[in-house]
């Protein structure tokens, strides 16, 4: 018995040195510059991410992974995120990031990850009729999309008697618009941003619109759920949380 107590000392022990050394090699490698980016060009390289920012937000997120490979190659990993085509992205994403929701801070990460597989415009803008589209083909698909797909690939979309209400990128009434002169401060200019958003809603649909258990907005079921997934996602309790908490205490770290 204590042989074999023994054994897995020395196993333990082994398994601790090794990662003991691997440590220490990565922090060596790092002091002799392999993993370090120079102090010089981190103001350049922040330059042109502000510029790329202000050009359009919506490419960002694809040079944010490989940025941050090398201040974290020692221990993290951080994936390089692929993204559609920009023909074909949301026109949204011209002038707005990825993640574009950041005035709420108790459900804003909630919304954000809704930017995954639902179009700006099945929120922000009311509709009837929905479904999933394929942003690379930029076609309709019957049922739901494969799981593991690029970021933004699949989205529910809106339709107004079977055409998808979508505004892209590459349509040629927005690039028109974006090369007028008041386009550049549409932010301020409320008759360039009228042109650019329509007849967006003021205040956008709530997470109860589709979370509840009477008749949804969304129609889960022609979008491909089965019925256990409908009922799971009509019934979240999270919706409901935000709904009655009005004010949310955050830890201060």
């Amino acid at each position: 018995m204590k042989k074999r107590y023994r054994g897995l000392g020395y196993l333990f022990f082994g398994l601790i040195t090794i990662t003991s050394v691997i440590m220490i090699y990565s922090f060596a490698r790092g002091l002799v510059g392999k993993a370090t980016r120079s102090s010089d060009n981190l103001i350049p390289e922040s330059s042109i991410t502000q510029e790329l920012l202000n050009t359009n937000p919506g490419d960002v997120l694809k040079q944010f992974g490989s940025d941050y490979n090398a201040a974290h190659d020692n221990f993290h990993y951080f994936p390089s995120v692929e993204m559609v085509d920009a023909k074909n992205r949301s026109a949204c994403l011209f002038c707005h990031t990825p993640m574009p929701h950041n005035r709420e801070i108790k459900h804003r990460a909630f919304l954000n990850m809704h930017t995954s597989y639902l179009a700006c415009e099945s929120c922000h803008y009311e509709y009837s009729e929905f479904s999933w589209m394929d942003m690379e083909s930029m076609k309709k698909l019957s049922g739901k999309p494969p799981v593991k797909s690029k970021m933004r690939r699949f989205l529910i979309v809106p339709l107004v008697n079977g055409e998808v209400q979508f505004q892209k990128q590459s349509n040629t009434q927005f690039q028109e618009l974006a090369q007028t002169k008041n386009f550049a401060d549409r932010r301020n200019n409320t008759e360039t941003r009228k042109a650019v958003e329509g007849n967006i809603l003021t205040n956008p649909l709530d997470c109860l619109t589709c979370h509840k258990s009477e008749q949804t907005y969304l129609d889960l079921k022609s979008l491909g759920y089965d019925a256990e997934r409908e009922k799971t996602l009509e019934s979240l309790s999270i919706p409901s949380v935000f709904e009655s908490y009005q004010e949310f205490f955050l830890p201060e770290l």
